[in-house]
């Protein structure tokens, strides 16, 4: 519906068709958004046609760009499909040219995936949610006072500490992460921050350009295997005392057996 609308109607001279088409890309693009729970928004633009965009379902604005948002996408955030044609799609953390088209804020997505439409000139943006992010980002949480969290190729930090979110940068002002994305692979140390000793992680996520990173205070590490070397003593005790209890009950019949046949040869 929304490749016969931009690919079809959009520059069609039949304003009643074309604005039939219009009403069901836009119909649409307000389900795409809500056809999963990671999405917050989607937005579509195109050199010929009217955009759409789900985050004006709340708004005032019905037709959220203006008729050059094409052209001023290409020259904000869009600048790297304009710089190289052969650029399909990419991940960014922050777009303020459609955050001021359609009044979002950033605390309400995280991530967006831009991409060229497959055929025909114009872009979709999908807005993922920041509680989606939050909701992943819990799964790798590592106990008390771990930072875990993402880093976008445009520099915005989504970071997890308990289950509060942090928006303030950390890991891209740290030498430790300069250095791991110089190696450019998973990478993994010892390292100082704010004055207390940490475990580094860093994964590159794919090939989408995010990493994911996490500090994990190396007193939390340590508990562990002191956690650990405890649980393997108290095992190590109770088998113990189990080998020992059936080694006596074996000995014991054992015992039994050896003075029943010493009595009968006795006997005999």
């Amino acid at each position: 519906e929304i490749t016969d609308y931009y690919g079809l109607y959009a520059t069609s001279t039949d304003k009643t068709a074309e604005n039939k088409a219009y009403e069901t890309a836009r119909t649409a693009t307000l389900n795409l958004a809500t056809i999963t729970k990671y999405f917050s928004d989607v937005h579509m633009f195109a050199k010929n046609g009217r955009p759409t965009s789900s985050a004006t379902v709340n708004s005032s604005k019905r037709i959220a760009f203006e008729d050059t948002a094409y052209n001023n996408f290409q020259l904000e955030e869009g600048a790297p499909f304009a710089a190289d044609t052969t650029v399909k799609g990419f991940w960014v953390g922050h777009h303020p040219y459609i955050d001021a088209q359609t009044d979002t804020t950033e605390d309400k997505y995280a991530i967006s995936f831009m991409k060229k439409f497959t055929t025909g000139k114009g872009f979709v943006v999908a807005d993922i949610s920041a509680e989606a992010i939050k909701e992943i980002l819990m799964q790798a949480e590592a106990g008390t006072g771990s930072l875990v969290g993402i880093v976008t190729p445009d520099g915005r930090e989504i970071i997890l500490q308990g289950e509060e979110m942090i928006s303030d940068p950390i890991f891209e002002t740290q030498s430790f992460y300069t250095d791991s994305v110089s190696a450019g692979e998973s990478f993994g140390d010892y390292v100082k921050y704010n004055g207390k000793d940490y475990l580094y992680l860093y994964e590159p996520i794919g090939t989408t350009k995010i990493s994911l990173c996490s500090l994990i205070p190396q007193e939390n590490i340590v508990g562990e295997v002191s956690s650990l070397r405890n649980t393997t003593i108290i095992f190590v005790l109770i088998a113990s005392i189990i080998a020992i209890g059936i080694g006596f009950l074996l000995s014991r019949s054992i015992s039994s057996v050896l003075n029943h046949v010493s009595k009968s040869m006795k006997s005999a």
